[in-house]
């Protein structure tokens, strides 16, 4: 049988990350929630993910220091991410998909399934 995939959710909003680990649990995935950058970090030293969904505007490290010190280790080469953040700058979506190259950018409130359409597709595409 093979290995769920994984996912790491990071938002320092914890209600959101409850709602969201059990709307992601539904759909077979394994997943964690963590509600820092730096705890992200922390979690991923002992808990390889597929795909880390992160908000932007944290307390400490935010989204895109978190982006950016994973993509630049080869050790999380392979990670994807999706942003679900309130922060809905044109300069933000443009910056997370020209440096970052992140197709999926979804800004609060949001509808449910638009994440879950953002998450089949990854998994789906990484699964191939």
């Amino acid at each position: 049988m093979a290995q769920r995939k994984r996912i790491l959710l990071v938002d320092d909003e914890k209600s959101i990350s409850l709602v969201l680990r059990t709307v992601i649990s539904e759909l077979g995935f394994d997943v964690r929630a963590v509600y820092s950058g730096e705890e992200a970090l922390d979690t991923l030293k002992e808990w390889e993910a597929d795909l880390i969904i992160t908000d932007i505007k944290m307390p400490g490290m935010d989204g895109f220091d978190l982006i950016q010190k994973l993509q630049k280790d080869v050790k999380y080469a392979k990670l994807n991410f999706v942003i679900l953040t309130a922060f809905n700058d044109r300069d933000a979506i443009e910056k997370a998909k020209k440096e970052f190259g992140i197709e999926y950018y979804i800004t609060k409130p949001f509808d449910l399934s638009n994440l879950e359409v953002a998450v089949q597709d990854i998994m789906k595409a990484i699964s191939i």
